[in-house]
């Protein structure tokens, strides 16, 4: 899998320091935000090639966060990441563009595949 630029855009502490050197351990670059608006920020000056966002963040929802880093650059893969299963809300995602809905506890080698596939269709 080719090393990429990845960011986690989480409200919970503690996916980013669970995440972050997980995926830096991969070989990737990881930069991760609390908020929206820092991760819409650093989607336009980190530039990563991948995105794993939350559906619940507390000043906007990870749907409309997505609709966002659409508008800003639509080659961006965007994985989401919930602590609830909602259908409806997995099938607004993808009909939104994000590649994957990953579900909270994370399963390492299910994410891992997940990840691989985002940045292999993104080469």
């Amino acid at each position: 899998m080719p090393a990429a630029k990845i960011l986690v855009i989480d409200d919970d502490r503690a996916v980013a320091r669970l995440l972050v050197p997980r995926l830096g351990q991969e070989g990737h670059t990881v930069q991760s935000a609390l908020t929206s608006e820092e991760g819409l920020r650093l989607v336009t000056s980190f530039g990563p090639r991948l995105v794993l966002l939350d559906v619940s963040l507390p000043d906007l929802s990870g749907l409309e966060v997505l609709k966002r880093i659409r508008a800003l650059n639509p080659a961006i893969a965007v994985i989401m990441v919930t602590g609830n299963t909602d259908p409806e809300r997995a099938r607004a995602a993808l009909e939104l563009g994000a590649i994957a809905y990953v579900d909270k506890p994370f399963d390492d080698a299910y994410l891992k595949r997940v990840v691989a596939m985002a940045l292999q269709d993104r080469v």
